[in-house]
């Protein structure tokens, strides 16, 4: 966490824009971005199990067969 705020720290003093960006920041649109990303990653995770679950077969086949390609290279 702590590298993480000193890259911002860092970014902010070298880059006017970040600074900018940094002082546009609230925290209802900050709510906001973290409530869009969370729906759209639901939505993901809920359209790869629809998709999983729909092909299960055919993804065990690809799995099984990439695996044996693997140690074919290997050896």
């Amino acid at each position: 966490m702590a590298a993480i705020t000193i890259l911002i720290s860092l970014l902010a003093l070298a880059d006017g824009r970040v600074r900018d960006s940094l002082g546009m920041a609230t925290t209802t649109s900050v709510s906001h971005h973290v409530v869009e990303s969370t729906s759209r990653l639901e939505s993901i995770t809920i359209t790869g199990r629809q998709l999983v679950v729909d092909s299960g077969p055919l993804a065990l086949l690809v799995v099984a067969a990439t695996v044996l390609v693997a140690c074919m290279l290997r050896t």
